[in-house]
């Protein structure tokens, strides 16, 4: 008798916590001898990194997805207008539900030739990349006994209400189970998109290796070689650079918060494409000195960044259930975020960290502010997320609901 045969589809241009979230998973499944594969879009970065991350037992199973992403994700790149990149995209935005059917074709295909007997969907918000949606339908129409799919940040509310309702009527029919990666976007699942309460079951995203912590000497090592000097206080942020991590507002709070500790460094860890932008208003702002923009790093790097900061600052716009709120809690850092999302599940306000309003520079920098004048009470903050991030967030715990998901016992 085979193996229980789990097939991955996951859709991605970006690194992130949905790359992740899917390796840890894939990888976890593979070493509990399950015969675990991955379908995945034609992306050169994604597939490297996904030859660098998964294990030899993973099949890799590469399907030519349609999609217009590549072009509208390089118009947000462009230095024009909003409304003019919003111009050039809407002509794009039609092709999505071309897109749908042809793409149910596709991985239907796909999915004639892998049989598998578990169908998991990797995405990030919902609906999120069109051909998720497509998967879901395929999987149902292919016959595939569990379709399972985890949604990786919080839903948005229909665009095109008609049509819209339509492929969600179909995605529901599709999919066992939705499992989002925390309580909010469990509940807006039903409220913006109509799914079924029983369809839902919240499992959070869990990391497979926590991050080690660095000791004394390794932190001065490693702040050393990248340019912090050993006894400047160091905020750290890790997300990629999009428009929905709030990196702006983190630099216009950092302006303010300098005039107390003008010695500061800011590291800003990761890529993407507002980076060039964000480098820019670094430079205006008069921070060019102040504010490390650290780059892409592997695991090594970016838990050498957090084990060496004195605070995590998480100022983003949009989230379901971060992974480097996760790692920061792990490494018992004080934590200074924002109030969206799945954070709140984490962080509790004034317990386990410090939780302001989206997009508030002032709130920001007076959060941050607090954390540096009183160290004490900060560090009893970052003590208690290390506790709870233990009781909430373990592999094992996500491992066996993921099972159940599978209806595998």
């Amino acid at each position: 008798m085979r193996p229980t045969r789990i097939l991955f589809f996951a859709e991605n241009r970006q690194y992130g916590g949905l790359e992740r979230y899917l390796f840890d998973l894939c990888n976890s499944l593979a070493e509990n001898e399950m015969d675990v594969r991955l379908a995945h879009n034609l992306e050169k970065g994604f597939e490297d990194r996904i030859r660098a991350n998964l294990g030899q037992r993973i099949a890799f199973a590469p399907a030519p997805i349609l999609t217009s992403a590549g072009i509208t994700s390089w118009i947000d790149c462009l230095s024009a207008p909003a409304p003019a990149k919003a111009a050039l995209k809407a002509p794009f935005y039609p092709l999505r539900y071309l897109f749908y059917f042809l793409n149910i074709a596709i991985i239907s295909k796909r999915l004639k030739e892998e049989k598998p007997d578990v169908l998991h969907i990797i995405n990030g918000g919902y609906p999120g990349a069109m051909s998720c949606s497509s998967a879901a339908a395929a999987g149902k129409l292919c016959g595939v006994p569990r379709v399972t799919y985890s949604v990786l940040s919080m839903p948005q509310g229909r665009k095109v209400p008609f049509v819209d309702d339509a492929i969600d009527r179909v995605t529901a029919a599709s999919v066992d189970l939705f499992l989002p990666n925390c309580d909010l976007a469990g509940k807006e699942l039903q409220s913006l998109r109509g799914i079924e309460r029983e369809r839902i079951m919240t499992i959070y995203s869990a990391l497979k290796e926590p991050p080690r912590g660095l000791d004394g000497p390794a932190k001065l090592e490693f702040r050393s070689k990248n340019g912090v000097p050993g006894k400047s206080y160091l905020a750290c942020y890790v997300a990629a650079f999009e428009p929905m991590k709030g990196h702006d507002t983190l630099l216009r709070a950092f302006k303010s918060f300098l005039k107390k500790s003008p010695d500061a460094k800011l590291a800003l860890v990761g890529d993407g494409k507002t980076r060039q932008a964000m480098e820019n208003l670094a430079r205006g702002l008069g921070m060019a000195n102040s504010v490390i923009f650290a780059g892409y790093c592997d695991k090594a790097c970016v838990d050498g960044w957090v084990s060496s900061c004195d605070l995590f600052v998480f100022p983003s716009l949009w989230e379901g259930l971060p992974y480097s709120v996760e790692e920061a809690m792990h490494l018992g850092k004080p934590i200074v975020a924002t109030r969206v999302g799945g954070i709140p599940e984490l962080i509790q306000d004034r317990k386990s960290g410090l939780l302001v309003p989206p997009s508030s520079a002032s709130e920001l920098a007076d959060a941050m502010s607090e954390a540096y004048n009183d160290r004490e009470t900060a560090a009893r903050y970052g003590k208690n997320a290390k506790a709870r991030a233990g009781r909430m967030v373990s592999i094992q715990a996500m491992l066996r609901k993921i099972r159940a998901a599978y209806q595998l016992g």
